[in-house]
């Protein structure tokens, strides 16, 4: 079982979702940190919601592209008014080199996929070119070497043990079915 996530994100400004999500804010009378994700119909060009989260996601690649959604949180939750954030940039690309590692194992279970991904997260080549670490910026977080390097010393010794890594990671947070059950009407 591989239950991986993305491992490329790029910026984009989309104001018909902004100006949703604030209607949506607004009728809440919320206070806090909200995320949705959406897809927007091709056709017609409406914007559907699929989901919705009481939690920060994508502040890093948020703070690459210029909009600073932890220091929104934090001032919001100290009750200090704030300014309208700003648009971001779209186009910023940002990366979860783990991700791909796990992915590249996931794939073949074979070391030298592993070995090439690795090679093109330390060269920031190829669809790593020009994207942001999100997890583990090796050059501003040194310290986040020794999860990055763990994970890809493991995959080298055992390819195929991809699944387990990214399974356990999801095993520590997720809902219980006893829990989903006491859930059900």
């Amino acid at each position: 079982m591989y239950t991986g996530g993305d491992i490329l994100k790029c910026s984009v400004n989309r104001p018909e979702a902004r100006a949703l999500v604030e209607r949506i804010g607004t009728a809440l009378a919320w206070h806090g940190a909200i995320s949705f994700d959406y897809i927007i119909e091709t056709e017609t060009g409406k914007t559907r919601f699929i989901d919705a989260n009481p939690r920060l996601v994508e502040p890093m690649n948020a703070w690459l592209s210029g909009t600073d959604l932890v220091g929104a949180l934090l001032r919001v939750t100290h009750g200090v008014a704030q300014p309208r954030e700003p648009e971001g940039r779209s186009g910023v690309l940002t990366r979860l080199g783990l991700m791909g590692l796990l992915d590249a194992a996931r794939r073949r279970s074979l070391r030298r996929d592993v070995l090439a991904e690795l090679a093109l997260l330390v060269c920031g080549s190829g669809r790593y070119r020009d994207a942001g670490e999100e997890l583990t910026p090796l050059r501003t977080d040194p310290w986040s070497a020794v999860p990055f390097g763990l994970v890809a010393a493991k995959l080298l010794l055992n390819p195929a043990s991809a699944g387990r890594i990214a399974g356990s990671t999801v095993r520590a947070y997720r809902l219980p079915a006893k829990a989903v059950r006491l859930l059900r009407p």
